[in-house]
Order: structure tokens, then C-alpha cells, then sequence
């Protein structure tokens, strides 16, 4: 954890906070939170697909780490609504942008 005077004296942490703030007022994510959110919409498209292989991928994902690090991170199960998941990425990416 940064000490408080790395953060008063620093600024480039400031600015990026700011731009943080300013991206989740305006509604707009940032690049990890594009990725991840782009990520499990399409694991949730390929979910609906009746096809063989597309299943066992998606079956695939759903062991894996990154699977259950998405599913801890957002609080959102993989294969839900594209809707559903992007509420909630962009909460998370608000909580973490202003709470800052």
C-alpha cells in the first residue's frame, strides 16, 4: 500500500484519478474493463450456440481460472445476459473509479 505522501506528491496519480472519475461520469470504461466486459458477452453468445464444439469451449472456459476470476471480480455468472454483464462491469468500474 502507497503511503499517502506518494499520492500528494505525485502528480501523475492525480491526473489518472481524475480521468478515471471523468470515464465513469460519462459512462465510459476503461481498457481492462472493455476486455473483460467484450470477454464474457462472448462467452455468453457462444453459451446459446447449438454446437458441439462451441459447447466444449464454452465448457472449457467455464474451469477455467480466468473463468472464476471474471465470476469473482464482477459478481456475475459467466454465460448471463449481455445486458445483465454489462451493468455489471460498468458498476464495478464506478465503485472503483470514485471510491478512489
Amino acid at each position: 500500500m502507497k503511503s499517502a505522501d506518494y499520492f500528494c506528491s505525485n502528480p501523475a496519480v492525480d491526473v489518472h484519478t481524475d480521468i478515471e472519475e471523468v470515464q465513469a461520469l460519462c459512462g465510459r470504461l476503461d481498457f481492462m474493463h472493455i476486455y473483460a466486459q467484450r470477454k464474457l458477452i462472448f462467452i455468453s453468445k457462444i453459451s446459446r450456440l447449438n454446437n458441439d464444439v462451441m459447447k466444449a469451449c464454452f465448457d472449457n472456459f467455464c474451469r477455467s481460472d480466468e473463468s472464476m476470476r471474471l465470476h469473482c471480480e464482477f459478481d456475475i455468472f459467466v454465460g448471463a445476459p449481455a445486458d445483465d454483464i454489462r451493468d455489471a462491469v460498468f458498476n464495478n468500474f464506478y465503485s472503483i473509479a470514485i471510491t478512489k
